[in-house]
């Protein structure tokens, strides 16, 4: 397979194997809704990344353990393991039921500018007018999709419910800036299975202290939803991700989140019987006219 690194255009294996991720993230979202009430939220999180790492782990320490002996891969996967899993995976679970999905889906999509700004600083990217035009209209067609559910917030919850949801777009957008600043010298399946091994004992370690481990109700359900929401939506996706930062900048890559709540249109016209509005419409067309524009910008 012939891939440049960080080549001007994006291949039709990377847009596929991209789009892949962004489906697989899309699918988290009701399986969260179906298995949330059988655990806290920060013991679903801590399980989620924890079943993941395993998944990785397992197979690769049995193949080979001394890949694991380097201290600076140790260092470089508790970075990652910090912002992007133990971050980015407790802002998402602790907003839920605290602000409504519009509003949670808006400020969650903000990660893509933030990760843009943090990868002109550390990694010296790019920020040329065609990719923040990209940005900026996908950005929008996910603000007109999540419109009509923007009204209604419960205030009490809402600041609260804000401030988990920018938690977790900053850590993931830290995190999926150092995946690109360690993709090259470690391989993407050894990186995401010890950055979600770290990510999940800081996960316990932090529902442990706060009082949140309690038992849990073991309901098929739930651990359905935890098997979904660990092997395709995390060990699968995440891999995928930083095997695709590898090769692809940062900013490119990223703007293809915004094809999740896409996708999640997309499932709840196959399985929920949900309509797709005019408003929706508009909104994908405008996601997809964003893709084009950062895919064939120079």
């Amino acid at each position: 397979m012939n891939i440049k690194t960080d080549s001007t255009y994006l291949t039709i294996i990377q847009i596929c194997l991209a789009v892949a991720v962004t489906f697989f993230w899309a699918i988290c979202f009701p399986f969260i809704e179906l298995g949330h009430r059988a655990a806290t939220p920060l013991q679903f999180a801590t399980l989620r990344a924890l079943i993941a790492s395993i998944v990785l782990l397992v197979p690769m320490v049995s193949l080979s353990p001394r890949m694991f002996l380097s201290l600076s891969f140790w260092k470089a996967s508790s970075w990652i393991g910090l912002t992007y899993t133990a971050m980015g995976f407790s802002g998402m679970f602790l907003a839920d039921g605290r602000i409504a999905t519009g509003m949670a889906t808006v400020l969650t999509n903000i990660q893509p500018f933030l990760a843009a700004i943090i990868a002109y600083f550390v990694l010296s990217e790019k920020l040329t007018k065609h990719v923040i035009k990209g940005l900026i209209i996908g950005f929008l067609g996910v603000l007109v999709i999540a419109y009509p559910s923007l009204v209604g917030e419960n205030q009490t919850q809402l600041i609260i419910g804000i401030g988990y949801i920018l938690l977790g777009a900053l850590g993931t957008a830290f995190g999926t800036v150092l995946m690109k600043k360690y993709s090259t010298p470690f391989n993407p399946l050894r990186l995401a299975a010890g950055q979600l091994f770290l990510g999940s004992i800081v996960l316990f370690v932090i529902t442990a202290s706060s009082g949140q481990w309690n038992p849990i109700d073991w309901h098929p359900s739930f651990i359905l939803s935890l098997l979904i929401l660990a092997i395709p939506g995390t060990a699968v996706a995440v891999s995928i991700w930083i095997y695709l930062l590898k090769y692809v900048a940062v900013t490119r890559l990223n703007v293809f989140t915004f094809l999740t709540p896409v996708f999640g249109l997309a499932i709840g016209l196959l399985f929920f019987n949900e309509r797709i509005s005019l408003t929706d419409s508009l909104g994908i067309v405008m996601i997809f006219v964003g893709l084009y524009i950062i895919i064939k910008s120079d």
